[in-house]
């Protein structure tokens, strides 16, 4: 699928459903709820999702109730600075 007809949008996990699809919270204004599923790449590091866990979802512009998660984001610890996801790379 072409670049331009995706997006990346971060959000949180809510609850796991059967078939490594998951429920996400985005922080989207307004926010919203989709089903994300885990992207190919993903599936070969087999990573833990858990709820509360920050990940980005790529979504098509034709179906925005749906994506794939395709990182899982990593949350700065207290005290240790931040670090932000702009997207492409961390900042």
């Amino acid at each position: 699928m072409n670049d331009s007809q995706e997006t990346l949008i971060e959000g949180v996990i809510i609850e796991p459903l059967p078939g490594h699809v998951f429920r996400v919270k985005t922080g989207a204004d307004p926010p919203r709820i989709l089903f994300g599923s885990v992207g190919r790449r993903m599936r070969f590091i087999k990573p833990k999702l858990l709820p509360g866990d920050v990940v980005v979802v790529r979504v098509s512009r034709d179906d925005t109730a749906k994506g794939k998660i395709v990182l899982r984001t990593r949350v700065p610890e207290a005290g240790s600075g931040s670090c932000t996801w702009n997207g492409t790379s961390w900042v």
